[in-house]
């Protein structure tokens, strides 16, 4: 019988060991395996002014769809070539030139249009590919940009240094740009030493813009006055700034002199919301005066009076009346306290009894006047807050023969019509509309009747008034304003401030009952 040979044991252990590892380890190398690198790829080109010629040491970014920053960011050669790299392949991106502080860190996404090749509306840009990177394959034109230039000087004829210049694009002016609204300034800059500024980079073509306006920035507020059509009479409101169409020319904006709020104050009357605060998010308490025909705002804060801020000029002839939000539902938002603060605005009567409406934004200007009326010129007026709980505005009159009538206001500039018979008795006496005396939500009046005696009327928030509460003698001789809660303790109670006969401004702090503190001693001057 042939000898069978046969693989020894313990060689044939081997084999299957050698298997089984081979076997549980497989998965297990799949697990432990790297990744393999995501490809990258890079854009890369050359930028070309609007001329022609290279557009050396400009900042290109590339910004992946939808990205709320830019992925990278080169600076073109002296030949104007640029190469984006470590970007994802295929991913698609838009390309954006930054030229740095002359232009005001302006963003131009690249379009593709020749007739606008750059826009800062990126939902116009042109989407990119990003593939290998071969120098020259994309070219980008540059958007002729232009620039506007001008003077900044104090009433006394000194330069304005360091102010904060703004340019905003008006995309439709029959919305004046307004604080950090949709309207922001496109571009900033500072004044030099001599009140010189030079602000570059501005839109020349396309649709984002209709034109530009020029802005100085008063700090305080947060409060900018606008370049008019005449820069030598100072600054207005946004509504009468000049729109410097679009242009490739460079824009001379001119000297401009900055306007001062003058005293002693013809007329004054209390705010709240005719300008933003200090942190430039909501209603400021305000004195407003008006001298010489210049309607003024002047801030308090921490129960001191800033300086003015000159709003309008052209009211010579015309009784001011306190603010009230009397026209569109206009509204700051205070996010921290879930609460809305109406944005105030003035009544103005003249000599012959027109009455106008100007509507403010709270940022400080007043846009044009619309004669909501007319025949006043023979009553006491008295412009308060709700009086009769519909949530709108409300006016008192009294007429030849002493009686109070209610004039309820529309919520447009207007009353409703008939009015409503209130009182009677009110021939010697002088109504002022008081804001709210006692936190209870409700407006209420205070007057000064013929001997000088001052009355607190707390009302009920449907028309009518408690009894009369009499407060204190010797007002027969002050200018009173009143309507606002100015003096920063914590509470609500409105105040009263007055001015004497040598121009001495005292705060009169509510405590809450309808009565008043000791008078404290705020400005001289007025």
């Amino acid at each position: 019988m042939p000898t069978v040979h046969r693989p020894s044991v313990t060689r044939a252990r081997r084999w299957l060991i050698a298997i089984a590892v081979t076997v549980l380890l497989a998965p297990l190398s799949v697990v432990t395996a790297a990744p393999a690198m995501a490809a990258t790829a890079s854009l890369s080109g050359r930028v070309l002014n609007a001329d022609g010629s290279p557009a050396s040491g400009v900042w290109i970014d590339a910004w992946r769809l939808g990205a709320s920053s830019s992925a990278d960011r080169t600076r073109t050669d002296t030949q104007g070539e640029f190469v984006i790299q470590g970007l994802r392949a295929g991913g698609t991106y838009h390309l954006s030139v930054v030229t740095g502080r002359d232009e005001g860190y302006a963003t131009g996404f690249f379009t593709g249009d020749r007739a606008d090749p750059e826009s800062e509306d990126r939902s116009r840009a042109r989407v990119f590919l990003a593939t290998s990177s071969v120098r020259g394959r994309i070219t980008l034109q540059r958007e002729a940009r232009t620039s506007v230039s001008g003077v900044f000087v104090n009433a006394d004829g000194t330069p304005r240094a360091n102010a904060e210049v703004y340019v905003y694009g008006v995309v439709d002016y029959t919305h004046a740009p307004v604080g950090e609204g949709p309207f922001g300034p496109t571009h900033t800059t500072r004044t030099a030493a001599d009140g010189t500024f030079t602000v570059r980079g501005l839109e020349t073509s396309g649709d984002e813009f209709d034109g530009h306006v020029v802005a100085l920035h008063r700090g305080l507020t947060g409060w900018s006055g606008f370049i008019g059509e005449d820069p030598s009479t100072g600054l207005v409101p946004a509504d009468r700034a000049r729109v410097h169409p679009l242009t490739t020319a460079p824009i001379d904006a001119g000297t401009v002199t900055i306007p001062v709020a003058t005293l002693p104050a013809d007329q004054i009357v209390l705010g709240q919301g005719l300008t933003v605060d200090n942190a430039g998010t909501g209603a400021a308490n305000e004195i407003i005066a008006v001298s010489g025909g210049t309607l003024s705002a002047f801030p308090v804060h921490d129960g001191v009076v800033q300086p003015g801020i000159p709003i309008r000029s052209g009211l010579s002839g015309q009784k001011i009346y306190a603010p009230g939000n009397w026209g569109r539902n206009d509204y700051f938002y205070r996010p921290e306290g879930a609460e809305t603060v109406p944005r105030d605005d003035i009544i103005g009567v003249d000599g012959s009894g027109d009455m106008f409406l100007y509507e403010g934004d709270g940022y400080g200007y007043l846009r044009p006047p619309v004669k909501i009326g007319s025949g006043w010129q023979h009553r006491r007026l008295t412009f308060s807050a709700d009086l009769d709980g519909d949530n709108r505005a409300d006016m008192l009159s009294i007429d030849k023969n002493g009686v109070l009538r209610l004039h309820r206001g529309n919520g447009k500039g207007g009353f409703v019509s008939p009015s409503h018979r209130v009182s009677t008795g009110w021939k010697g006496d002088h109504l002022f509309a008081a804001g709210d005396l006692n936190e209870d939500y409700k407006a209420d009046l205070i007057s000064v009747d013929s001997s000088g005696v001052l009355w607190t009327h707390l009302g009920r928030g449907n028309g009518t008034f408690r009894k009369p509460i009499r407060v204190s003698s010797g007002w027969k001789s002050l200018t009173i304003a009143t309507g606002a809660d100015i003096d920063d303790d914590r509470h609500y109670y409105a105040d009263i401030v007055a001015r004497d006969a040598t121009g001495r401004l005292y705060l009169y702090s509510g405590r809450g009952d309808g009565r008043f503190k000791t008078r404290k001693l705020i400005a001289t001057g007025w």
